[in-house]
């Protein structure tokens, strides 16, 4: 039975709160929509609110074409003129209704019949399947349903606008709803989907406060929970309020679904309130945000978690506390995080602030960073699909620290006191959804650090995939940063003790020399040869923390890794004798020794070990993970040579290698030490050189390379001369030593270079000098264009134009780059089209490009013929017959940027 309920048709006799009641404790009632005879909130009105139209238009462009969503409900959606041929029902004799017409409408209805009721992605298609209910109204073919709808009909996303009334059961975690998590975990899948649920118009069953009033399958951890506003932003009287019974926070988000005008099953319109409103708001929403992840050409579809994090990431914050009256920062259990923001959704996947990753243990940290200038606040949110279960049974915690060293925790809520405010003074361990957040007031300028770690990983279940995604790029950062006080850095890369820049000269043993193998490439090789395998390390400063690489090759004895000239070990603090007993002697303050085990330590293994000193003691760490303290002990360490791989006096050399010494005079956190140890474990993996012709067929290899590094062209070792016009000089900075310096001078600010093949990528380098008007950056000497691809009309308008087989042209907006930086640009042409790069991240593809450009010169600063000179410095230009990887162009990004 379905009752819709006019505000005009209720008895004086009863409120409309204690109405609601008794309708909802009705057993024969699945579900209650509110009427509004007299709203005048169309759709055009409500995708306003959530910022949706926009996305219609240039450049965005999206409509949901290609994208198919499952509407899941009691009954299935009947035919609608606004549907045309998108929408298919699976059952065989279905039961249809109004409510999943007008559900459907709002999702994919294309306003055939009135333009103000166009659905949210009204070139989407619906698959709708109606479930059967067990006598208490769960479902049996829920799991066989999905199943069928996400493996056989390429379901993208799953809407569900229906749920249980009874008043006793929400809030809780049954077994239905952790069916529900396990399906977005995809435990019986063969791909993983977004699930999209309304929370239920059950306010009215908690009539004190309408707290821990949400459905059951709203309940689920891992799927999407809507609540519903008013166009005003105002929580409608009857949408369901979290906490969960667990104190999750619930919903997740809101969007409208008050007086909302949508198809009904008599081929018209009606104007309907309700959850059952607000969901497809957020499905159609994700329908369009896959459709801009798929021009994006993204290989794999995103995690669930990965539409969770952009959509709660981009929300606008209602500013409601519980009683709908304070002005309060945050999410909270009435509105969620806040209100659907699609348009900030679709711009990070544009922009490519998001990321996926994976935390294989608790002794795991990811660290990204976040480079502020000039801005009001910063945001960042972690998502993940947890293992199914009433608890959270892998726990991730996020945490951002500033410039100045302050940690910045996420919003946590007090679910025994629904209605407190926010705060962010401690880590959160109920919810899989963690979003920090930095308010105006608290904004520092410079590098900001995201710190990704785990409190509790179930060996079972791990690795653990999570999601990130701020408004921000989050970029890796080099750990040797000044600003925290490094005093020396050693790096043992060359046949002379380097010492990076901060003058710190040293001395080695005669029997030190150096191995190929390390972290970053060479490092110290200690023999263990007595009274000569050492390094002797001045120190300008008090020590507070001493980081290094280690790797031991033998084991006999003990031997004195570390120790310090004035007292023989290691500046009042620590001497590591290894790897004989592997154990840390600290020295105490009463001039006594503490022991602590540093743990059993194979040979023939890198090892990451961090000294730290602070007021309490010293701490240790290894592999970046915290080990212990020795309280007591003195904390901070003298001015004087530290001795690395033997006592001052006695030969008790140790034989290993050593890379990557760091001294600092500020006592790092455990943060910045995972920062280190991270940096440096990528580095294991990172190859040292770009993509060669080394190993190649002979249809894929490198075609030219122009490097800019002295006064002729010059051209790496492949065979192709070019020329320059003559106003081209070289400029003294570059990516890779000097560039091509291209002044803008008409006429004559130009590189000619001759290309022997077809070309299938070109990757450069380029800085921009001069933004004034557009430019033609590259083009191809044959048609006038970069080779039937691609013309850069720099840096003006910054946009791509690519010349599609039937000679016409497609625009894309490359996003607004900076002057006077270097940014490093790919144009890969594969079977597909044309696929473009900035600073190694993919950016956009042109489907319909010409695949190949053709065997002509390509000139870099004008038009062949036109001389419209853009004022620039160019290096390392490269052109490939073959079309690199994703990961290939990223690496010769990484090659560029570790230039610099």
């Amino acid at each position: 039975m379905i009752l819709l309920l006019s505000v005009n048709a209720f008895s004086n006799s009863l409120t409309y709160e204690e109405t609601l009641f008794i309708l909802s404790n009705t057993d024969e009632i699945l579900f209650i929509d509110v009427e509004l005879q007299n709203s005048k909130n169309f759709l055009d009105s409500s995708k306003n609110v959530s910022k949706i139209p926009i996305l219609y238009e240039n450049p965005y462009d999206l409509q949901g074409s290609n994208i198919n969503i499952l509407q899941y409900e009691r009954e299935v959606a009947s035919n609608h003129t606004d549907f045309a041929t998108r929408l298919q029902i699976l059952n065989l004799a279905p039961s249809t209704s109004d409510h999943a017409t007008r559900v459907a409408g709002i999702m994919i209805g294309d306003g055939n019949l009135n333009s103000s009721y166009v659905g949210v992605a009204p070139e989407a298609k619906i698959y709708g399947y109606q479930e059967d209910l067990l006598p208490f109204g769960y479902s049996y073919d829920l799991e066989s349903n999905y199943k069928t709808g996400i493996d056989n009909y390429s379901i993208n996303v799953i809407s569900n606008s229906y749920g249980h009334k009874q008043c006793e059961v929400l809030g809780e975690y049954n077994s239905f709803t952790q069916l529900i998590d396990e399906l977005v975990y995809g435990n019986y899948t063969t791909r993983k989907v977004p699930i999209v649920w309304a929370v239920g118009n059950s306010q009215n069953c908690n009539l004190t406060t309408g707290y821990f009033t949400i459905a059951p399958e709203a309940v689920a951890k891992n799927t999407i929970s809507v609540g519903n506003v008013y166009d005003s932003g105002v929580i409608s009287f009857t949408s369901g309020l979290g906490p969960t019974n667990g104190g999750r926070i619930k919903p997740d988000l809101v969007a409208p679904g008050n007086g909302i005008t949508t198809t009904n099953g008599t081929n018209n319109y009606a104007t309907v309130s309700g959850t059952s409103m607000s969901a497809p708001h957020v499905s159609g929403t994700i329908a369009l945000m896959l459709e801009r992840w798929n021009k994006s050409g993204y290989d794999e579809d995103p995690l669930p978690s990965t539409i969770k994090a952009l959509l709660l990431d981009s929300t606008t914050d209602l500013h409601r506390s519980g009683n709908g009256s304070e002005i309060i920062d945050g999410p909270d259990y009435v509105n969620g995080y806040g209100l659907l923001n699609a348009k900030g959704a679709v711009d990070r996947i544009i922009n490519g602030t998001f990321l996926e990753a994976n935390i294989s243990d608790i002794s795991d940290v990811d660290v990204y960073a976040i480079n502020i200038s000039a801005q009001s606040s910063l945001k960042v949110t972690l998502a993940w699909d947890d293992v199914p279960g009433a608890n959270l049974i892998n726990d991730l915690d996020l945490k951002l620290l500033s410039p100045s060293g302050q940690t910045f925790y996420p919003w946590t809520l007090d679910p025994n006191t629904p209605a407190r405010e926010a705060w962010r003074n401690e880590s959160d361990h109920l919810n899989n959804v963690e979003q920090v957040y930095v308010n105006t007031s608290e904004i520092e300028s410079g590098q900001w650090l995201v710190v990704v770690s785990a409190s509790d990983c179930n060996a079972l279940d791990c690795p653990q995939k999570y999601s990130l995604v701020s408004e921000e790029e989050l970029a890796p950062v080099s750990p040797f940063n000044n600003s925290y006080g490094l005093i020396g850095y050693w790096k043992g890369e060359n046949t002379s003790l380097d010492s990076s820049a901060n003058n710190k000269s040293a001395t080695l043993g005669s029997a030190v020399t150096y191995t190929t193998s390390g972290p970053f490439g060479t490092a110290f090789d200690l023999p263990g040869t007595s009274g000569t395998s050492y390094l002797d390390l001045p120190i300008n400063g008090t020590i507070k923390t001493l980081s290094f690489w280690v790797n031991f090759r033998s084991g006999t004895g003990n031997k004195y890794l570390v120790t310090n000239s004035d007292v023989g070990y290691l500046g009042q603090g620590t001497v590591v004798n290894w790897p004989g007993d592997r154990t840390i002697d600290s020295l105490l303050g009463n001039g006594v020794y503490a022991f602590n085990d540093f743990g059993t330590l194979s040979l023939n293994t890198w090892y990451y070990v961090t000294f730290v000193s602070t007021g309490s003691g010293q701490e240790y760490y290894l592999n970046g993970a915290y080990k212990g303290l020795t309280v007591g002990a003195i904390n901070s360490l003298s001015e004087a040579s530290l001795y690395l791989g033997r006592h001052p006096t006695p030969s008790y050399e140790v034989n290993c290698l050593l890379d990557e010494i760091s001294v600092w005079g500020v006592s790092l956190n455990q943060s910045s030490i995972y920062q280190l140890y991270a940096a440096s474990m990528e580095n294991f993996d990172t190859p040292t050189s770009p993509p060669s012709n080394s190993g190649l067929p002979a249809n894929a290899s490198l075609l030219g390379h122009w490097k800019g590094e002295n006064s002729v062209l010059d051209n790496s070792s492949y065979h192709h001369d070019g020329s320059k016009g003559s106003s081209v000089t070289y400029n003294s900075w570059g990516i890779d030593g000097s560039s091509f310096d291209l002044p803008g001078t008409s006429g004559t600010s130009y590189l000619d270079l001759p290309i022997n093949g077809t070309i299938k990528t070109l990757s450069f380098w380029v800085n921009f000098r001069s933004g004034s008007g557009n430019k033609y950056l590259v083009t191809n000497s044959d048609v006038g264009y970069l080779g039937q691809g691609t013309v850069l009309n720099w840096p003006g308008d910054r946009t791509i134009d690519a010349l599609l087989g039937n000679g016409t042209y497609e625009y894309d907006a490359f996003g607004q780059l900076s002057l006077n930086t270097w940014h490093h640009v790919t144009f890969v042409s594969t079977s597909s089209g044309l696929q473009y790069y900035l600073n190694g991240t993919f950016i956009g593809s042109k489907s319909g490009a010409e695949n190949t450009l053709p065997e002509a010169s390509l000139y870099f600063g004008r038009h062949p013929t036109a001389s419209y000179e853009v004022n620039c410095l160019l290096d390392e230009i490269s052109v490939w017959n073959t079309s690199l990887n994703g990961d290939e162009v990223f690496q010769l990004f990484e090659e560029g940027i570790s230039y610099e």
